[in-house]
């Protein structure tokens, strides 16, 4: 999916040439450029609406492939925290003590969900296109 976006963002160019360009055709060619990256990261996506407004409002610009997926890490990571932490429904239960407890075990399970998307982020700082292979396997994910 790297590779894709990657692909597909080295086949299209942020400016059409000269030196001489209208800045504020660069910067439109710059958003174009950036949508059709999101579109393409986040085609693969279950919840792909979800994933081009977090992304797009999170790329500032970028077309680089990494940086996109850096983003759309820390975008998770901050989802999963907001969603423990402002869930009514994980408070409301919390008031029993087993059930607190079974919370408190599920928030580390949390924590590590987060420290393994943080592990597969520094992973793809030292991916290389070329020994794609290497890492097809830690990029599978199950669809429901």
């Amino acid at each position: 999916m790297v590779v894709a976006v990657a692909i597909g963002v080295s086949n299209n160019p942020t400016d059409s040439g000269g030196g001489g360009g209208d800045k504020s055709t660069s910067t439109s060619n710059q958003i174009s450029t950036t949508n059709k990256a999101v579109k393409a990261l986040c085609a693969p996506s279950v919840y792909k609406d979800t994933c081009e407004s977090s992304l797009s409002k999170s790329a500032e610009n970028a077309t680089d492939p990494k940086t996109l997926v850096q983003a759309g890490f820390e975008i998770a990571v901050e989802s999963l925290k907001d969603a423990m932490k402002n869930s009514s429904t994980l408070k409301e239960v919390a008031q029993d003590p087993r059930a607190k407890r079974t919370l408190e075990i599920c928030d580390d399970l949390i924590e590590t969900a987060i420290e393994d998307l943080r592990r597969s982020l520094d992973e793809l700082d030292n991916f290389d296109p070329t020994k794609a292979y290497i890492h097809i396997d830690n990029l599978k994910t199950v669809k429901r």
